[in-house]
């Protein structure tokens, strides 16, 4: 469902349904992204370097070349669906 028809279907304004999202699928993120080996203890750290094959670099780029959405973007897209439970093995 689009955003837009959430907010009809709910009768919400976006921040409603931002706020809303953020409760309730942020900490679910962040366990996931604990599991996976993604913490920070609050020391000045260098940006996460995400271990990726070539070939999935490379689709990411792709994809990102074809839709304009930032890689980073498109990244943290599949890492989401993965953890609603989506099917990532190959």
């Amino acid at each position: 469902m689009k955003l837009r028809e959430k907010r009809t279907r709910d009768a919400a304004t976006t921040a409603q349904i931002v706020r809303q999202a953020t409760k309730q699928s942020l900490p679910r993120i962040l366990e996931s992204l604990e599991e996976i080996g993604f913490s920070f203890n609050g020391e000045t750290t260098k940006p996460t370097r995400i271990p990726m094959t070539p070939e999935t670099s490379s689709q990411l780029r792709e994809a990102s070349r074809k839709t304009g959405v930032p890689i980073s973007r498109l990244l943290f897209a599949s890492l989401a669906l993965a953890c609603e439970g989506e099917e990532t093995h190959e």
